[in-house]
C-alpha cells in the first residue's frame, strides 16, 4: 500500500499562506496517487500523453477570432458556465495551454468541464496553428515566449466582461507564457487580472531545451522529445504552404529538409524557430523567452504547483521555484513528490478518477486568493 502524503509548501510570507490554508484545504489533506503505477513519474507522464484524462466530457466553446499586428489569426474559446447551477460573475478564468495545445485537447476539456459544471466561466488561447479548421495567416506558429498572442486574446476576453477579476492559469508551456508576460515591464496589463497559476513549467529554457539536447537519446527522454517534436512538425507540415512557401524559405535562409529531421526540440529551434522570431541565437531566444527573468517584476499573487517526479523539470528547476517562493511576498510553491508532468492522477487502483488532484486544488486556490483579495480590498 502506498503511503499517502501531503504537498511540500513554500513560502516566505506566512500570514498569506494562511490565510490560502484556511480556504483551500487540498493543501493540508493526503494526495494518494494509483496504488500500482502512480508513483512514478515517466508513467503517470506517458499515460497523460497518450491518453490526457479519463472518461474525457464533450464540452464546446464560444470561438473568438482575432488579427495580430503580423497578420497572425489569433483564437480563444469562452466557456460559460451550466445553467443548472449558480454562475459567478465575479470571478472568470483564462488558461494558456501546453505545447501545441487547445481548447480541444483532452486535460483541457476536463478541467473546462469542472469549472463550467462549478459555476465559472472560462476561456482557452488556442496556440496558434492548433485548430486545423483556423488557418495559419502569418508565417509563423508559437512559441516558448510570445506572449502578444496571450495578450490579445486576453485583452479582448476582460473586454467582454469588464467587472469580473480574472486569474490566469499556465500549464506546461502555458505556465512559462503566463509569468513571462505579468513580468513584462514594457506591456500594458489590465487591472482585472487578480492572480496568476503556473503549473508543471519550466521557466528556463535554457535549461531546460539544452540539457535535454545533450541527453535526448535516453529512452524517458526520447519518448517525450519524440512527441513534443512530432507534435511541431505535424503543424509545420499542415500549414507548409505558409510557413515554408519559396518566399518564406528564402527570407529565413530555412533548410527545409533539415526542419523534418529534427530529432529534437534544440535543433528545431536551431533550424527553425529563432529564425521566424528573429533571434541570432538559440541562447538569446531561450534567454529572452524564459520566464525566470521576469519574476521579479509581477506585481499580483502568483502560485507555482509542480511534481518532484516530473520528468521534464530537473531539480535545478524545482529549487528556482522555491527560492523564488522563498524570497517575495504572495508567492507560494507548491510540489507534490508524484504526479509526473501535468498529471496527478488519483485513486484506485489502475483507472484513476476522471478529476484530478490539480483541478480540484486549482479550484481551491483560485477562491481562497480571490476570497483573500476581496476581504484586503474591504478592509
Amino acid at each position: 500500500m502506498q503511503k499517502k502524503v501531503t504537498p511540500s509548501i513554500y513560502c516566505c510570507d506566512q500570514q498569506f499562506y494562511q490565510r490560502i490554508e484556511r480556504d483551500a484545504p487540498i493543501l493540508t489533506r493526503c494526495y494518494q496517487p494509483p496504488i500500482f503505477w502512480g508513483n512514478c513519474g515517466h508513467l503517470q507522464t506517458i499515460i497523460f500523453t497518450l491518453l490526457g484524462r479519463f472518461k474525457i466530457p464533450t464540452i464546446k466553446g464560444e470561438r473568438v477570432l482575432l488579427q495580430a499586428d503580423d497578420g497572425a489569426t489569433i483564437s480563444y474559446d469562452i466557456f460559460h458556465p451550466s445553467s443548472s447551477v449558480k454562475q459567478r460573475e465575479d470571478l472568470i478564468f483564462f488558461l494558456a495551454p501546453g505545447f501545441a495545445s487547445n481548447s480541444e485537447s483532452d486535460y483541457v476539456c476536463t478541467f473546462m468541464q469542472y469549472l463550467t459544471t462549478s459555476g465559472y466561466r472560462c476561456a482557452v488561447l488556442n496556440q496558434v496553428g492548433t485548430i486545423p479548421s483556423i488557418p495559419v495567416t502569418a508565417p509563423r506558429l508559437f512559441s516558448f515566449g510570445h506572449t502578444n498572442d496571450l495578450h490579445i486574446a486576453l485583452t479582448d476576453y476582460i473586454a467582454r466582461y469588464p467587472k469580473s477579476k480574472v486569474i490566469l492559469f499556465g500549464f506546461s508551456f502555458g505556465g512559462n507564457l503566463v509569468p513571462k508576460y505579468l513580468g513584462e515591464e514594457d506591456r500594458q496589463r489590465s487591472p482585472n487580472i487578480l492572480a496568476a497559476f503556473s503549473i508543471s513549467s519550466s521557466l528556463d529554457a535554457q535549461k531546460t531545451f539544452s540539457a535535454e539536447h545533450e541527453r535526448w537519446w535516453r529512452l524517458p527522454q526520447f519518448i517525450y522529445q519524440y512527441f513534443l517534436v512530432r507534435s511541431a512538425k505535424v503543424l509545420i507540415s499542415r500549414h507548409r504552404h505558409i510557413l515554408l512557401s519559396d518566399e518564406i524559405v528564402k527570407r529565413y535562409d530555412l533548410d527545409v529538409n533539415a526542419i523534418f529531421s529534427c530529432k529534437s526540440l534544440f535543433s528545431l529551434d536551431e533550424l527553425y524557430t529563432k529564425r521566424i522570431f528573429n533571434f541570432p541565437t538559440v541562447s538569446e531566444y531561450y534567454r529572452k523567452s524564459s520566464a525566470v527573468h521576469y519574476l521579479q517584476n509581477i506585481k499580483v499573487p502568483m502560485i507555482f504547483i509542480n511534481a518532484r517526479d516530473d520528468p521534464i523539470l530537473s531539480d535545478a528547476l524545482l529549487s528556482s521555484y522555491r527560492a523564488f517562493a522563498k524570497s517575495r511576498k504572495m508567492v507560494i510553491a507548491i510540489e507534490l513528490p508524484y504526479g509526473g508532468h501535468l498529471a496527478f492522477f488519483e485513486n484506485n487502483y489502475f483507472i484513476p478518477e476522471s478529476i484530478t488532484w490539480l483541478e480540484r486544488a486549482l479550484i481551491q486556490l483560485a477562491e481562497a486568493i480571490y476570497k483573500d483579495c476581496v476581504e484586503c480590498k474591504e478592509e
